[in-house]
């Protein structure tokens, strides 16, 4: 039972030349305010951080979240950290950022989610995700058709024929491939094959015609290269 006070009361009266007398024990119940947090909620991440192409100079990031988010990104040299000497900049209504007029050179981008609190406590005030896993990249001279290569494997090491291509199209590395992706310029995927060898053929039959991004990961590397399908 909650806990409260007692109170006793008492009380006369005249009535047709009678006094009446009355008592009355009247409870008051303490009533404990509801409990606020003060505390702000955690914010969640984004998902699927990834580079799209590097070309020239420019670069364009995708991420997996809809088109009605608030995000912050930060782009800054290889050895930096997020907002460490790093240009940042907000997104809001897209999942998707381009960076141009990069100097040649190498990179590390990320992602995080902003987010509003509109409690009683903390209306209008603003917090953060933690920042995505890094993206590293290099600007300047890609090989040929190639948009993006880490690590110590080179354009030449990883084939993707033919290219033009209409039915099928083979992927051949100078190393174990773990998985080809494709998607399209807008960032959405359109295939995903697992590998685990050297070689892989993709159906690419039912696909529209037009440019694709086909991402080839294997131990040593993650190397984007573009693919027309006629």
């Amino acid at each position: 039972m909650a806990g409260g006070e007692h109170a006793q009361f008492s009380w006369s009266q005249e009535l047709d030349g009678e006094y009446y007398t009355a008592e009355a024990q009247v409870f008051y119940p303490i009533i404990q305010p509801p409990t606020v947090s003060d505390s702000v909620p955690v914010c969640a991440g984004v998902e699927g951080f990834r580079l799209g192409v590097v070309m020239d100079d420019r670069a364009i990031f995708y991420w997996n979240q809809g088109s009605d988010g608030h995000y912050q990104c930060s782009l800054g040299p290889v050895d930096s950290e997020p907002e460490d000497n790093a240009l940042v900049d907000f997104v809001d209504g897209q999942n998707f950022l381009r960076y141009t007029d990069l100097p040649d050179g190498e990179y590390k981008a990320w992602v995080r989610r902003e987010c509003f609190h509109d409690c009683y406590f903390h209306r209008d005030s603003t917090y953060y995700s933690d920042w995505s896993e890094p993206v590293t990249f290099r600007v300047g001279d890609p090989p040929d058709d190639t948009v993006s290569i880490h690590n110590t494997l080179t354009a030449k090491d990883i084939t993707l024929v033919p290219n033009p291509a209409t039915l099928q199209v083979t992927v051949t590395s100078a190393v174990r491939i773990a998985t080809v992706t494709l998607t399209d310029l807008s960032g959405r995927e359109v295939l995903r094959k697992a590998v685990n060898a050297e070689q892989a053929v993709l159906d690419i039959s039912t696909l529209p015609k037009g440019v694709y991004l086909a991402t080839i990961v294997t131990p040593e590397a993650t190397t984007t290269k573009r693919l027309v399908v006629n």
